[in-house]
């Protein structure tokens, strides 16, 4: 209050200098945001942000603006935030639109910095991530950072570039934002603290645009070395608890379970995701929901629907990015496909175009009314990065959606035409991008998908029944047919980077083949050749089965097996699978041209699986298999896969039983390991009378009266006889007995040799009533 005093009053000397007055009230609005008091410290922003008198930073136009739009951020007012900071910016020069070009006085103050800092996190959170990707970038191009600032916004740039990607390479400037793999690192160790998020956002990023089993490995190893180093970090700060470090690393667990579920390895994504449903952040168990759901969707579609979580609760919705957003909505969409529930399908269709689109809740909530406001009401909006490149790939993506319901609808022409109009889409944007650029790539990669879709539609178009009724007639001549595709053509005319892979040139020589076009399918194999020489010979198995193929086709046995035979001998890291299907071929190939030698390569090969010994550790731990009601035992009747004879309904429900059972199993153990009565690298042994009911145990306190009968091995009889018939068995004691010298066991000759006489004379009895 003193600092508004006037000049007449007498206490001049407790009244501070004017230049002194914005840098005290600057202090108080910290002090203020570290108190987490962040309402109060709007409402004394907005009063004195204006209140400048004097020299020094008074006349500054973003005095408090920064301490302002931060508040507003941390109250979650992400759009007054981001309204702020573009109001500052311009009255500072800037243009808010390009934050990179340079401000009007060539000037980069600590205010700015800050509010940039704001801004660019605003947009991040309102899923603006393409002028967030420059706001980052003119972050790291201002200068004068210390090694923690810079790991902090090259942490807030890798974030920001995997919220939104599409396909690798997209998410806007995502290389410039992120930098060079070794900069990267060397901030991740160069920093006084591990910088865990940093090494996680960037083991994010490779996992988002991996391509190969080799990248995901390499993501996994980097995902466990940022656990790795995050706990060593978070330990040595006393203040927090185990729980604490635990739920601050379980988004990098998440991510270890999502490449190891594109790896293929099933089990162990699956173990992680329960133990991420125990965690205390709705996000995390959102996801592991839904990813759960992914994996339980191929062999029972009805429960991973029933599993598929909801994306109607706003807290959790907004937690999500918006590539995770868009993800969520276009597996709902074909999941509801898989059940053939097609109006489920429609809104979930109707919410991902409303989320590409860049719709929202409120606008939903507007209009009030009809299925796609209801769908776009459950979801924030969710634009990709570039809606020139990325969003026309996401309407591809729903194209296949909307063209199979239409097909569920009998009206092919239709569902042809959406797919048609989703290539001529993709074929305009690809006219506009530079060759040989990822964007190019990932476009080829759209329009292949269409048009090979459109081929299937194609094909089972002319496979439907003809009408039947007059009006089914008109209904089918309503329905306009765009004209149909021909597969060579359609395989011919891919993109080179696509049509020169070996599966692709594979189903073009078999067409060609069936043509009776043998001199294309000539031209096939030597561009195989080439394929496999570029390639450095990584695919020599691959183009050995179809060049095979084709030479058994059309009679060239030798050259076949001349293929065959390098490529087995060649590549001494062929996994079993291929290295058996090649020899398959083999036999089939020498089949024709020396039998003998045929015979002796099945010969050896069954001897080499006849002499491989069982692992008794590997089968102590295989599962038994479940019989189903069918009475057969499936190849996947084990806990989680499918039993024989049983509709999905019940099947869930028995999946469902066995999991609970494998929970409770774990939990009374971890009890048990945690009261010490048990040690799971000690495990105890097993009770000798566990086979015996409780009462008649021999530590059995009650029911002491005739407690010795009915002891014994189970099935063996009790008393002497049992202790004779098991002495029978003991052949050890038989052996060293006659050793020695001694009779062992009974005395009486045998008479199992002997046969039992039958005859039609019936036995006599001696006496006796009848």
């Amino acid at each position: 209050g003193r600092a508004g005093a006037g000049a007449g009053d007498d206490d001049d000397d407790d009244v501070p200098p004017a230049d002194v007055v914005p840098t005290v009230r600057t202090a108080y609005v910290r002090s203020l945001l570290n108190a987490e008091e962040y309402a109060t410290a709007v409402e004394y922003c907005r009063s004195f942000r204006h209140a400048s008198s004097g020299g020094g930073s008074g006349g500054d136009v973003l005095y408090l603006r920064q301490e302002e739009a931060y508040a507003q951020y941390r109250l979650r007012n992400y759009a007054k935030a981001r309204d702020l900071c573009r109001s500052s910016l311009s009255a500072a020069g800037h243009d808010p639109d390009d934050p990179t070009a340079a401000s009007a006085d060539g000037t980069s103050p600590p205010q700015l910095l800050g509010l940039m800092h704001v801004y660019g996190q605003a947009l991040y959170r309102l899923h603006e991530t393409q002028l967030a990707s420059k706001v980052y970038l003119f972050l790291q191009s201002a200068g004068g950072a210390d090694d923690e600032e810079a790991g902090e916004i090259a942490t807030n740039a890798l974030a920001n570039a995997v919220a939104n990607v599409t396909y690798c390479g997209s998410s806007a400037s995502c290389t410039d934002a992120v930098g060079a793999e070794d900069a990267i690192m060397e901030q991740v160790d160069g920093i006084g603290d591990y910088n865990y998020d940093l090494a996680r956002n960037y083991a994010l990023l490779l996992l988002l645009q991996a391509t190969s089993a080799s990248e995901l490995h390499r993501v996994i190893k980097l995902l466990r070395q940022a656990e790795e180093g995050g706990r060593i970090a978070l330990e040595e700060e006393e203040e927090l608890t185990e729980e604490e470090i635990e739920k601050e690393l379980a988004p990098i667990r998440a991510d270890l379970a999502t490449a190891q579920q594109l790896l293929g390895d099933r089990q162990s994504a699956s173990r992680a995701y329960f133990e991420l449903m125990k965690s205390g952040d709705p996000a995390l168990q959102f996801v592991a929901r839904h990813n759960l759901a992914v994996l339980s969707s191929a062999t029972n579609p009805a429960a991973a629907a029933k599993q598929m979580p909801d994306l109607s609760d706003e807290s959790v919705s907004s937690k999500l990015t918006p590539a995770q957003l868009r993800t969520i909505l276009l597996n709902r969409a074909l999941l509801a496909l898989a059940n053939k529930k097609h109006d489920d399908a429609r809104k979930a269709l109707a919410a991902l175009k409303a989320a590409v689109a860049g719709g929202g809740a409120k606008k939903a909530r507007r209009k009030g009314a009809g299925a796609s406001a209801a769908a776009a009401r459950q979801v924030p909006p969710a634009p990709p990065a570039r809606k020139d490149v990325d969003g026309v790939l996401w309407s591809s993506r729903a194209a296949l959606v909307e063209s199979e319901l239409l097909r569920a609808e009998r009206k092919t022409g239709e569902a042809a035409t959406v797919l048609q109009t989703a290539m001529d889409d993709l074929a305009a944007v690809e006219g506009t991008l530079e060759g040989g650029s990822s964007e190019v790539e990932a476009v080829q990669f759209g329009i292949t998908a269409l048009a090979l879709y459109k081929l299937e539609v194609d094909r089972q178009s002319a496979l439907e029944p003809k009408a039947e009724s007059e009006e089914e007639e008109e209904e089918e001549k309503d329905d306009v047919t765009s004209p149909p595709l021909d597969p060579i053509d359609v395989l011919s005319g891919l993109p080179k980077a696509i049509m020169t892979r070996p599966a692709v040139l594979g189903a073009l020589s078999s067409l060609y083949s069936q043509a009776g076009q043998e001199e294309k399918v000539a031209e096939i194999i030597d561009m195989l050749s080439s394929s496999a020489a570029d390639s450095g010979g990584s695919s020599d198995a691959e183009t050995a089965k179809i060049k095979s193929s084709q030479y058994i086709k059309s009679g060239r046995y030798e050259d076949a097996i001349e293929i065959l035979r390098a490529a087995l001998d060649g590549d001494a890291n062929l996994s079993e699978e291929t290295h058996m299907e090649l020899t398959a071929r083999l036999v089939q190939a020498l089949s024709y041209v020396d039998p003998a030698e045929a015979e002796e390569l099945v010969t050896s090969l069954e001897e080499g699986e006849a002499s491989a010994p069982a692992d008794g550790d590997e089968l102590e731990i295989t599962e038994t298999p479940r019989l189903g009601k069918g009475g057969g035992v499936p190849a996947d009747a084990k806990v989680g896969g499918n039993f024989g004879g049983e509709s999905q309904e019940r099947n869930a429900k028995r999946q469902a039983i066995l999991h609970r059972r494998a929970r409770k199993r774990e939990t009374y153990l971890q009890q048990l390991e945690d009261e010490g009565r048990y040690d799971p690298d000690k495990p105890s042994k097993p009770d000798p009378e566990r086979w015996i009911p409780k009462a008649q145990r021999s530590y059995n306190r009650r029911g002491r009266r005739g407690r010795q009968r009915f002891v014994g091995a189970q099935g063996g009889g009790t008393g002497a006889g049992a202790d004779r018939d098991a002495a029978k068995l003991d052949a050890a004691a038989r052996a060293a007995a006659k050793r020695e010298g001694i009779a062992y066991g009974p005395s009486k000759a045998s008479t199992a040799h002997m046969e039992v006489a039958s005859g039609g004379a019936s036995t006599r009895r001696k006496g006796g009533r009848r």
